[in-house]
């Protein structure tokens, strides 16, 4: 035997002695070394391939600084009876000194998987709206729409503007993979948009996206199958995103339920839709064409009038069923609040009179509608009161009808 041989194999056999003395003497070392390996594979893995842990919220952080926020305003509440009601977004309306925008933040940490810049044309001038996509793990898509601005290091981060595609007219967007710890900044708006949709929730059809404002049109140009996979969004999938909040912010985040003037609004069942029907008050409320509206008919035929929850001074008309003189896409239109005769608030219908509602929009913010609808209530001494309804092709405005205003007999009634 040589020396060297001899005295190689004498510190080899130290070396490993004095393994096993470290381990006895601290026994989680290996548990430990095993676990920091695992983490450091799990950190490598994109959003996409990173499992939901089990048990644990994906939302650890809040969708901006609380401070900031007004109220969260449910989008989906644009439905009649009988009818599937909108995706559960939110649009959350901040309340910074002089309008400033405010930090739209990580909801929780994982990676943005897209970011869209569009141009619209909002009050009359034409404005860029961003949207930014986020995976905090493989099951969970959320995103923000209509922010003023993403954050200049996340555009960096992407390439800029030049690695944009053109998904449609006005309208780029570009796939990446950027890790962001929750809380980090994403973007800037004076209000903006919040969605969710979870893969392994059931299936449930909502109504027409364009309810809830926030859905964009499908891509109209060939783009990549990279950018096609980061923008999908499954809408029958879209679930309330307050419930996918850590423990302890879900309670503070209900508390700034509201409409867009921060009236507080109940938290229900389903905290993103926001239950607006009930009696009428005044016209306010929902009404129904069959009079008994008791079942024996196969489907329900209804129409809810209420003011919008984001903007209390637009009026809204949710149309579901029959009302053969209107047809508008997705059965939703909408107009300015106005007074007297002329777009009147739904509460301050009297009896008796005629009412004439002009420069209509289908959805909230969609395409102005031709014509005008005419709306008269009667009451009934012996028994509940009718609501007439119907729109007017024939005219532009309101005031091209002769004195006095009234239907042409393609009138609908409704019952309440």
């Amino acid at each position: 035997m040589s020396g060297i041989g001899y005295y190689t194999r004498l510190a080899a056999a130290l070396f490993v002695a004095a393994a096993m003395g470290a381990a006895i003497a601290n026994p989680d070392v290996g548990r430990k070394a095993a676990d920091r390996r695992a983490l450091a594979k799990l950190e490598k893995l994109n959003a996409e391939e990173r499992a939901c842990a089990p048990g644990e919220a994906p939302l650890t952080a809040g969708f901006a600084d609380l401070g900031d926020i007004k109220s969260a305003t449910p989008l989906g509440a644009l439905a009649a009876p009988g009818e599937a009601p909108p995706a559960p977004y939110l649009r959350l309306t901040t309340q910074r000194r002089g309008g400033a925008p405010v930090t739209a933040l990580a909801p929780g940490k994982g990676e943005v998987v897209a970011l869209e810049r569009r141009t619209e044309i909002v009050g009359g001038r034409k404005r860029a709206l961003w949207t930014v996509r986020f995976k905090p793990c493989d099951r969970i898509s959320v995103f923000y729409d209509r922010l003023d601005a993403v954050d200049p290091a996340l555009l960096r981060r992407a390439g800029g503007l030049q690695a944009f595609e053109e998904v449609a007219e006005g309208r780029l967007a570009v796939a990446v993979r950027l890790k962001v710890d929750a809380g980090a900044p994403v973007g800037f708006a004076r209000a903006f948009d919040v969605g969710l949709a979870d893969a392994a929730a059931p299936v449930a059809h909502h109504a027409d996206p364009s309810h809830a404002r926030t859905t964009p049109p499908a891509p109209s140009h060939e783009i990549s199958a990279a950018l096609e996979r980061a923008l999908a969004f499954d809408e029958t999938r879209s679930r309330c995103a307050f419930d996918y909040l850590a423990a302890d912010l879900m309670a503070p985040w209900m508390g700034k339920l509201g409409d867009g003037a921060g009236r507080r609004l109940k938290p229900g069942e389903n905290a993103c839709v926001a239950d607006v029907l009930g009696p009428p008050v005044a016209a306010r409320g929902v009404w129904f064409t069959d009079s008994s509206h008791n079942a024996r008919a196969r489907k329900v035929s209804a129409v809810a009038l209420y003011e919008d929850l984001v903007d209390p001074e637009r009026l809204v008309f949710s149309l579901h069923g029959r009302m053969p003189s209107l047809s508008a896409p997705g059965g939703v239109v909408s107009a300015a609040a106005g007074d007297g005769r002329l777009n009147a608030p739904f509460r301050s219908i009297k009896p008796g009179e005629t009412y004439c509602y002009q420069d209509l929009r289908v959805g909230l913010e969609g395409p102005a509608l031709a014509g005008v609808l005419v709306l008269r209530l009667e009451a009934a001494a012996d028994g509940p009161g009718l609501l007439r309804m119907e729109a007017r092709a024939d005219v532009r405005e309101c005031f091209d009808m002769p004195e006095p205003w009234g239907f042409t007999g393609g009138e609908t009634s409704f019952y309440p």
